[in-house]
């Protein structure tokens, strides 16, 4: 997981309060018969051109019925110049055997050569170097337990591997600060909070749920549009393919100023 030291909006004109809103993941068991895994790491961001392996971790809950072994399926998905989604064949991808017999953390690893083998799309392979792969395009993961009484459950989650550039990924917001021009500034209010950064195109990148709620003004999923330049300055931008960011359409929100300063 990346750290963000510092995140830092400022609107030095807003007559909005801006407020945090985060939904609670439940953890529910699939059987109570045995078979349930927990994946650690949902979304795994495969970086175009870092030819190396990436780690795929899960928990394997073991009660009176043990899990023996974690078959792993895999199918691609991309879509095409019109704009329709294209989905490969799904294939096994792993079998793991487990042999411990209390709760514990798995892990293996994937790599590009792994992810691209077997898999087509309307009967031909998937492209040789991930150069020719679309930022968004991704691979879907699908977890089914065998267990010592012969079932086989699928779990209630897999994993995503996306094709991204170099700073997409979860961060974890370790120091924060919002700058209100009146009531002053408030310090931590969104310490220690998990956002996922998602890769656009090349430089542009799109930050998810920035929730807040003012005058009866609700707006659960905001979006944020910000890009990474080569001289790795940050560009907020206040409106990206012809659309606003969500949280400048409110009619009492003037802005003169904003930006973002992240330290990676």
């Amino acid at each position: 997981m990346k750290s963000i030291n510092k995140i830092y909006f400022l609107l030095a004109s807003v007559i909005l309060m801006m407020g945090a809103c985060i939904d609670p993941v439940d953890v529910t068991p699939t059987s109570s018969e045995g078979g349930l895994l927990e994946i650690e790491t949902p979304g795994v961001y495969y970086v175009v051109g870092e030819d190396k392996p990436y780690t795929v971790e899960f928990k394997v809950f073991q009660g009176a019925v043990k899990t023996t072994q974690v078959k792993v399926f895999k199918s691609f998905h991309t879509i095409d110049t019109a704009g329709n989604a294209l989905v490969s064949d799904e294939v096994l991808f792993k079998t793991i055997d487990i042999t411990e017999t209390v709760t514990h953390f798995v892990s293996f690893d994937v790599t590009f050569a792994e992810l691209r083998d077997g898999l087509q799309i309307d009967g031909a392979d998937l492209p040789a170097t991930d150069a020719e792969f679309q930022i968004g395009d991704y691979w879907d993961l699908r977890f089914v337990s065998v267990t010592s009484d012969g079932e086989e459950h699928e779990n209630y989650a897999g994993a995503i591997v996306s094709v991204s550039t170099r700073f997409a990924g979860s961060y974890l917001a370790s120091e924060t600060v919002y700058l209100h021009p009146t009531a002053g500034a408030f310090y931590g209010e969104w310490d220690d909070i998990v956002k996922s950064v998602l890769s656009v195109d090349a430089i542009t990148y799109k930050l998810q749920y920035i929730a807040y709620s003012y005058g009866g003004w609700d707006v659960e999923e905001n979006t944020l549009y910000f890009q990474v330049n080569g001289d790795l300055s940050v560009t907020v931008l206040k409106e990206y393919n012809g659309n606003k960011e969500c949280f400048l359409q409110h009619p009492n929100l003037r802005m003169n100023k904003q930006y973002i300063e992240v330290y990676m």
